[in-house]
């Protein structure tokens, strides 16, 4: 969303939210909500979606929520390539209707609308039954080449479907460009047809026109959890890839990968000294590849909190270490999380054997703040993500708990006490 004060002032009238967000972008916030605003009108096009959904719960309580996502789909050019349709379904379920079609452009006349929609690939990839449809067949087309030309897609197409008024979700008319783009829920779609392009044009050969059941369902449900090669073995344990963007104000932004692990999962605590040593926070040895092809990846600890539980490991010394750096950052060249609030409800842990399994989450408060309450752990899970229900890390795996019957089996009981990563994990990470 970067741009001068003159774009702010053109978009002030459009959109409540974007308005309060232009007003934050040279004051200082006084509250958490401020930050939030000043923070989404600095930020990238292709980072203000993720940035919605990283502060959903604010956002709702603010009730600016609709206004927000909608300004960030608008914004957002580089599409959704990592939301599969069960990921969609969850954001756009809990949006309210009302509200998103008063932070839109007002719905053309007429009881029902012809829309058009672009697709390639095959499979979940087609993703024919879509959220996003336009009323130019022209910008569908558009679309279908971008995937089959950039993507490498095979099959490109385009559909027409109908959509009666009171199913559209959000009506956006940015003027000048002629997309007239209609967010929906495709369950609401009726008249779905091919009407060019494609190597078919039997529907029985396109995803869109076959509705998954079974145990179809049952691994559509893990579908939009990021694969398990964000995860890596620290030690006898586990941690997980996330992306710290590092600002200067003299130097260009850029991600650099850091790992967030259990602090019991280390050899030992580094110095508690600003002066220490390189070598005295560095940890050869300490990682590799979830599957063990590799164990032999040198780390940093930049940040550690043995009562919480919880650190957070970078790459070595560029200087002192320049070999171990580039290992470190292949290691990390790769799938990451994203970090949330924690909400009570359904959640995702790592198995011992690389499955995403389900899990219920509560999240409690005790004497000294929140904690989080997950499914049975195991010996060997400790550094493991904890996930809310849309795949975002919330947690760390730090404890189990199991009991001993009379027959002297072990009887594994839900974990209480798990460190909560908005709550324990540095200031310099959360600040972003």
């Amino acid at each position: 969303m970067d741009g001068d004060d003159e774009e702010c002032e053109a978009m002030n009238g459009q959109m409540n939210f974007y308005e309060r967000a232009c007003k934050m972008k040279h004051q200082r916030p006084r509250t958490h909500l401020e930050a939030i605003l000043k923070e989404y009108v600095w930020a990238d096009s292709s980072q203000v979606l993720d940035f919605v959904i990283d502060n959903w719960k604010v956002l709702r309580q603010a009730d600016l929520l609709e206004d927000a996502f909608l300004n960030a789909w608008s914004a957002n050019k580089s599409g959704v390539p990592n939301w599969d349709m069960d990921f969609r379904r969850a954001v756009f379920s809990s949006l309210d209707r009302a509200r998103l079609m008063s932070a839109g452009d007002p719905l053309p006349a007429g009881d029902s609308f012809t829309i058009f929609r672009g697709v390639a690939g095959d499979g979940e990839k087609r993703r024919a039954r879509g959220y996003s449809w336009t009323g130019s067949k022209a910008i569908a087309q558009s679309f279908a080449d971008l995937r089959f030309r950039r993507y490498g897609l095979a099959n490109p197409a385009v559909l027409r479907a109908i959509i009666q008024r009171q199913h559209v979700l959000a009506y956006i008319n940015e003027s000048g460009k002629g997309e007239e783009e209609f967010l929906l829920l495709p369950e609401h779609l009726s008249y779905i047809e091919q009407i060019a392009g494609g190597a078919s044009r039997d529907p029985r050969s396109h995803s869109w026109a076959r509705r998954p059941g079974g145990d179809d369902m049952k691994d559509q449900s893990r579908r939009h959890l990021t694969s398990p090669e964000c995860i890596v073995k620290v030690g006898d344990g586990r941690g997980f890839i996330v992306h710290y963007r590092f600002k200067h104000p003299k130097i260009k932004e850029r991600p650099i990968p850091v790992i967030v692990t259990a602090a019991h999962c280390l050899p030992n605590v580094p110095p508690a000294h600003p002066g220490s040593y390189t070598e005295e926070r560095t940890f050869p040895n300490l990682l590799g590849t979830l599957d063990g092809r590799t164990n032999d990846i040198g780390a940093e600890c930049l940040f550690v909190d043995p009562i919480a539980d919880i650190a957070v490991l970078g790459p070595p010394d560029e200087l002192e270490l320049g070999e171990q750096a580039e290992v470190f950052e292949a290691l990390t060249d790769g799938p990451r999380l994203r970090i949330a609030e924690p909400q009570n409800g359904k959640g995702w842990m790592l198995s011992l054997e690389g499955q995403w399994v389900s899990t219920d989450l509560e999240v409690y408060y005790g004497l000294y703040g929140r904690r989080l309450s997950t499914g049975p752990t195991v010996p060997g899970q400790s550094g493991s993500p904890i996930l809310n229900s849309i795949g975002a890390a919330i947690g760390v795996v730090s404890l189990g708990h199991f009991t001993i019957d009379s027959e002297g089996k072990r009887k594994d009981e839900r974990a209480e006490s798990q460190p909560i990563l908005r709550d324990t994990l540095p200031a310099w990470m959360l600040k972003q």
